[in-house]
């Protein structure tokens, strides 16, 4: 039978060697990358009629005035886009003819640029796949939210 109580000083001693460096790690700068909902920004994914590459992307997502958009393409031509924040469709329809969000205005761009979107099936569509924004206050919100449940 292993002793494990008394050698508790020793798995103390080890346990220390993981958690100091891991921890630094994450404090150091450029250490830990947080998501949209940490850190506030637009998350979209979009697929079009033909194909295209990451660098064609980039350097459109550039001339539409998002330079630092992370860009992914995944296995089945879908690419995940995430940029600063930009504006969504207003969910209540307006009074009136209103000016054309800050998304519908990069749908737009982007489809006479490389063609038609297509949906989840391969259907032609005139939106994004996905489309999720995070505000700067909300994102504050919930970091200050999660260290006080990392504190407690």
């Amino acid at each position: 039978m292993i002793d494990f109580v008394g050698k508790r000083y020793f798995f103390y001693f080890v346990s220390l060697l993981i958690l100091i460096p891991g921890t630094i790690s994450l404090i150091l700068p450029g250490g830990l990358k947080t998501g949209i909902e940490f850190s506030s920004g637009t998350t979209f994914s979009a697929r079009f009629e033909r194909e295209i590459n990451e660098t064609e992307m980039r350097e459109t997502l550039r001339d539409l005035g998002h330079p630092d958009a992370r860009i992914q393409r995944t296995s089945d031509g879908r690419f995940l886009i995430r940029t600063d924040l930009i504006e969504g469709a207003a969910n209540v329809p307006p009074i009136g003819a209103a000016p054309p969000s800050e998304r519908e205005e990069l749908e737009s761009a982007m489809e006479a640029r490389f063609g038609p979107l297509l949906d989840g099936d391969g259907n032609v569509t005139n939106r994004f796949l996905e489309f999720s924004s995070v505000s700067p206050s909300v994102s504050s919100d919930i970091g200050r939210n999660a260290t006080l449940a990392v504190v407690a």
